[in-house]
């Protein structure tokens, strides 16, 4: 029904050969995309997914394959998997779109020794410089998880809606942690060479509506002007809600979604 709109996405679909083996992502991926909140969430990976050239699209459709039929029911997180390796494309589309690199290309994982960052690209013509890029996905929590599973999506004890103020915890075992771990990444892989060095951020909060969300980047932003991360760039994608907050940091890049028009985008690729 959108295959002209979302052509790499429903081409992920088609990877599944057993209409048995089609969770419920792919089965009801026709009606998922005819309501707008859906539709609006799955357009920026459509976006980044067509920015990827021949190379690099059958290196993530590779790499998604064995997720693609992977449904996390028992707590809540349905095809989070597979949307981390998908998020690995909005970080491409990033290098691609904002900072102008070239040569853009995916990182073969390695089979021994510390894990390789996910991306590497080059900017620049008479002097080249190296770009090493480093995907980091948090996710929700086990207790958001057991929460979402248990409670409908509608109704939130008064007890369980999440909080102003983001825990100690979460600074420094998700933000600082793994903006350490992706400079460790990034420096075994480039070998004592110069290299232009990214973190590429995308957090799902516990707050399912996002109400909270600029404040939970303002308190981010607030650690990180105190806990300065010397060597690395970090840049935090920041996916788009119903209310469209524009976020801005002082110690970090923000990438703000764009806010994609469903008539315009409908126009342009039914044109193709």
């Amino acid at each position: 029904m959108f295959r002209k709109e979302f052509p790499r996405i429903y081409e992920l679909r088609d990877q599944i050969t057993s209409p048995e083996n089609l969770n419920p992502f792919w089965k009801n991926l026709d009606d998922n995309l005819q309501n707008e909140g859906k539709r609006r969430k799955c357009l920026p990976y459509e976006d980044a997914l067509q920015s990827l050239d021949s190379a690099a699209w059958e290196f993530i459709k590779n790499k998604a394959d064995k997720y693609l039929t992977k449904w996390d029911d028992k707590n809540a997180r349905g095809q989070q998997q597979l949307f981390d390796i998908l998020n690995e494309a909005l970080a491409y589309s990033f290098l691609k779109k904002e900072v102008g690199c070239s040569n853009i290309q995916f990182i073969p994982e390695s089979n021994k020794g510390p894990q390789t960052p996910d991306l590497e690209g080059t900017l620049g013509h008479t002097k080249v410089t190296k770009v090493i890029c480093e995907v980091k996905t948090i996710n929700i929590s086990e207790d958001e998880a057991f929460t979402r599973r248990e409670m409908s999506l509608w109704f939130r004890p008064r007890c369980n809606q999440p909080p102003r103020e983001l825990e100690q915890g979460f600074f420094d075992n998700k933000i600082k942690e793994k903006i350490e771990y992706a400079k460790k990444q990034i420096k075994e892989y480039a070998k004592g060479n110069e290299t232009r060095n990214i973190v590429y951020i995308i957090i799902n909060f516990d707050d399912m509506w996002e109400t909270h969300k600029e404040q939970y980047f303002q308190q981010i932003d607030d650690f990180l002007s105190k806990n300065i991360i010397q060597g690395i760039e970090i840049v935090f994608h920041n996916k788009r809600t119903v209310s469209n907050e524009i976020i801005t940091m002082e110690n970090a890049i923000v990438f703000n979604e764009p806010e994609y028009s469903w008539d315009m985008w409908r126009a342009a690729h039914s044109a193709l």
